[in-house]
């Protein structure tokens, strides 16, 4: 998948508001004061696909950057249909 059809499939995700996040980054986003609003405006203008991992099982993990505060996340797209967010990052 190219970074331009990641980000189409992130914002139309990210607008049917398809998307949870891990305990993980629920923790990650109290210790670095980012708010739910935060990730959602990461999700709906997504800027730049810093790194793209993929897992021995094929699992395909992505860090993005984006939102108005560049803000980062790593997140995992499950079936083309939810977006799970790992962690949340400050720029």
């Amino acid at each position: 998948m190219t970074q331009d059809e990641l980000f189409i499939l992130i914002k139309r995700l990210a607008s049917e508001r398809k998307y949870k996040l891990t305990s993980h980054a629920l923790i990650r986003l109290k210790q670095r004061k980012l708010t739910r609003n935060d990730i959602l405006d990461i999700l709906e203008n997504p800027k730049r696909l810093i790194r793209e991992d993929v897992s021995s099982d094929g699992v395909h993990t992505y860090k993005i950057a984006g939102g108005i505060n560049n803000h980062r996340l790593a997140i995992e797209i499950q079936d083309n249909e939810l977006i799970i967010i790992i962690t949340a990052m400050n720029k």
